[in-house]
């Protein structure tokens, strides 16, 4: 590896061919000198190649390389000059040298050659750039003698580009992205005195928005709210009603309050729509499907809870419990679960039982819920139970963007006859804004 050595690259151009020493080699010389290098790559032209021999040849003891561009002409497609420069940097990387320890120096060669090599250059993010300037005569040519090397850095520039991609996988939903690719300046010294100061304030914004919208996609409502928190002023003014609902989200109300857990659980339900709508336009399909299959099971216990029961927990000496069992029994059907809790014997009841239970009771949801799966098309029953390897299958589904949209539109509709203001989910249009 090369991670401490240094690595000065250059491009080559004709100089004043009636004064190649003043004009060419000794700026050459002047700028390999100044530094401590490792090794020198020149980037010359087909035209200029034999002054880059001739000036290695006279460079007794440095370790130089000469990179030619491949054709005659190229040195003015500022194009071709990227693709090649490009390569010659991919592969010093790839001999071990770090891109804080190359250095372009992009002064001599044509103008589409100078270009190339800092476009080359900050693609790499290589930090530094260096190139030769100083008083002039009236041609508008460097005197020589005159020259002074001078470096300029790229960080401005590539800080810029990270922030703008960060923008991007923002707003697309791609929340750990952005902390990946955003320096953690709050928390690491390192990552501070890399990054230039002037960006540190919107890096910091940025990283927080992408943790608090992160944390309320993966459905971590309480985290949610803490990292709603850590949002400077302006953010949390514009995302108030954002930061509202999450509050609301992550304020789950106690079990055995079964009016208020069908309330809060009707909100849950909302944003687990807008989650899943979501999964399908990043085409997460078996994760939109999941949704889907545990949107329809919560309706069951949302109508329940409306009723007074908690379908995890039902007291089987309920008079209207006892009657359905008995029900059931006479039908051959499977019975609610049984398990213990504080010493006593209490129900469990499948999201098909429920479904059952609600239509014995005459809610009006029990028989959707009920037909729900036999429907033509797509389904919750025939898709997750049978096919999907993320719940009773061996194989990925056969799914879609269509399939699952038309699935999503049969769930709002279900959502619609529970409770129509409830249908357009929390924050859907809004996820992963940046104010």
């Amino acid at each position: 590896m090369k991670s401490s050595a240094e690595v000065l690259v250059l491009t080559v151009g004709t100089g004043n061919m009636d004064k190649l020493e003043e004009t060419l080699f000794q700026p050459l010389e002047k700028s390999l000198n100044t530094g401590n290098w490792n090794e020198a790559v020149l980037l010359p032209s087909t035209m200029t190649e034999e002054n880059a021999r001739n000036f290695k040849d006279r460079m007794v003891g440095y370790s130089i390389q000469i990179k030619p561009l491949p054709e005659e002409g190229q040195e003015n497609d500022a194009d071709v000059c990227f693709s090649h420069f490009d390569r010659v940097l991919t592969e010093l990387l790839e001999m071990g040298y770090e891109a804080k320890s190359i250095t372009p120096d992009f002064t001599r060669g044509t103008k589409a050659m100078s270009a190339a090599l800092v476009m080359a250059a900050v693609r790499h993010q290589i930090p530094k750039l260096r190139y030769i300037q100083g008083a002039r005569d009236n041609r508008g040519m460097v005197l020589a003698g005159k020259e002074e090397v001078s470096e300029v850095a790229t960080g401005r520039a590539t800080m810029q580009r990270q922030i703008d991609d960060a923008l991007r996988l923002m707003r697309s939903g791609a929340f750990a992205g952005v902390l990946q690719i955003l320096p953690d300046v709050d928390g690491s010294k390192i990552a501070a005195a890399l990054v230039p100061e002037e960006f540190h304030r919107e890096i910091n914004r940025l990283r927080r928005l992408a943790t608090f919208w992160s944390a309320w996609d993966r459905l971590d409502y309480e985290e949610a709210v803490r990292c709603s928190k850590k949002l400077c002023k302006q953010d949390a003014e514009a995302l108030d009603q954002e930061v509202t609902c999450v509050k609301r989200l992550a304020a789950r109300p106690d079990q055995d309050k079964h009016a208020d857990m069908a309330e809060w659980l009707r909100r849950v339900v909302a944003d687990l729509l807008a989650n899943g709508v979501r999964r399908i336009a990043h085409h997460q399909f078996e994760d939109a499907l999941l949704r889907a299959y545990r949107i329809v099971e919560l309706v069951g216990q949302i109508r329940l809870f409306d009723r007074g029961y908690d379908s995890a927990q039902i007291d089987p000496e309920d008079l209207d419990v006892r009657e359905f069992r008995k029900y059931l029994q006479k039908k051959g059907s499977e019975d609610f679960g049984i398990k213990k809790e504080n010493n006593r014997e209490v129900l469990k009841a499948s999201r098909m039982l429920s479904a059952r239970f609600l239509k014995r009771l005459g809610d009006p949801l029990g028989k959707d819920l009920l037909n729900f799966d036999q429907n033509n098309g797509v389904t919750v029953k025939t898709i997750a139970r049978n096919y999907s390897i993320l719940i009773h299958g061996f194989s990925v589904a056969d799914l879609d963007e269509n399939s699952l949209s038309e699935l999503y539109d049969r769930i709002r509709a279900l959502l619609d006859k529970d409770c129509p203001d409830k249908t357009q989910g929390i924050g859907s249009d809004r996820f992963g804004i940046v104010p």
